[in-house]
């Protein structure tokens, strides 16, 4: 089912259902309000082979500013949306939870090399 043009909020939904076994409605239709998944929750998985060249290519945590895959070892993978960081260690975890967008926005911005160092 293409859902593209579905608005993300204000589009409802009718649902009609027949067959019902009582003889006085045998139907029923109701309408309800419906919105598209919210893309805002973030996710974490673990690291691939796979990952490795977006490792690379992201080379530092972009909470702490440190190396990724350095002396804190394997980065941690963290998803929202299409959208994937690399995380240096858990106490970076907690950060991009309790600010997702931050991380996320910065991540998609050019780098700053001096780092941001918060352990």
């Amino acid at each position: 089912m293409n859902l593209s043009k579905v608005p993300a909020k204000g589009a409802k939904v009718v649902f009609q259902v027949s067959g019902l076994p009582d003889p006085g409605e045998p139907t029923a239709a109701f309408t309800v309000p419906f919105t598209l998944g919210d893309d805002s929750s973030i996710a974490v998985g673990k690291v691939t082979k796979a990952d490795e060249k977006a490792i690379a290519a992201q080379r530092v945590c972009p909470v702490s500013g440190e190396e990724l895959g350095g002396e804190l070892g394997q980065p941690i993978k963290v998803s929202r949306g299409d959208s994937v960081i690399f995380l240096c260690c858990k106490n970076c975890l907690k950060n991009v939870q309790a600010d997702p967008d931050k991380f996320f926005r910065a991540a998609a911005a050019p780098h700053n090399e001096a780092g941001n160092h918060y352990h």
